[in-house]
């Protein structure tokens, strides 16, 4: 076989690799998230914090980041200064 790539493999190369190397790894504020519900890996205040103020399915606005060794603390426009993780939304909605 060739070394060399065909261009319609070579788009799907830049496409899929190099083009993950371009696309946001985080949603920036103003950014509209899918509610899909908590797991177990935050603190438990946090999770607390999504059962008691959110509605699964519904889509909230995101306030600010604040990103920290394993995982995501936001806020929403809609919440206030209530925190939670961003692995409980879909943020593929921008």
């Amino acid at each position: 076989m060739s070394d060399k790539l065909t261009p319609e493999k070579q788009a799907e190369y830049n496409e899929e690799y190099l083009g993950a190397l371009t696309r946001p790894r985080f949603p920036k504020p103003g950014a509209k998230l899918r509610y899909k519900g908590t797991n177990s890996f935050p603190p438990t205040d946090v999770i607390a914090n999504a059962e008691r103020e959110l509605t699964i399915g519904q889509t909230y606005t995101l306030k600010a980041i604040r990103l920290a060794s394993s995982w995501a603390r936001i806020t929403l426009e809609e919440t206030g200064d209530h925190e939670f993780a961003l692995g409980f939304f879909d943020t593929s909605l921008q």
